[in-house]
């Protein structure tokens, strides 16, 4: 199932499929894959002639330098709940 968030569920509504046309835009990481981190990536959708299928190409991913993620991972540790034993 395609999240209504992405290119390719506006395109497929938009019955571009059937047209043999193509769409470019950006989407969530986490639309497709689930996760904590929002990244964007690039989303490029072709129709697959008349079968009414598409294809979905995902790209070009940002992802965080590393010195973000290991400040973002000190939080967590130092925000995480600790209880006398």
């Amino acid at each position: 199932m395609v999240l209504r968030t992405t290119t390719t569920c506006a395109f497929n509504q938009a019955a571009n499929a059937q047209r043999s046309e193509r769409a470019s835009g950006t989407s969530d990481f986490q639309d497709w894959f689930s996760g904590w981190r929002s990244i964007e990536i690039s989303e490029d959708v072709c129709a697959l002639g008349r079968s009414g299928k598409t294809l979905t190409v995902l790209y070009d991913m940002k992802l965080p330098d590393e010195a973000a993620e290991a400040d973002d991972e000190s939080l967590v540790e130092f925000w995480a709940p600790r209880f006398p034993h």
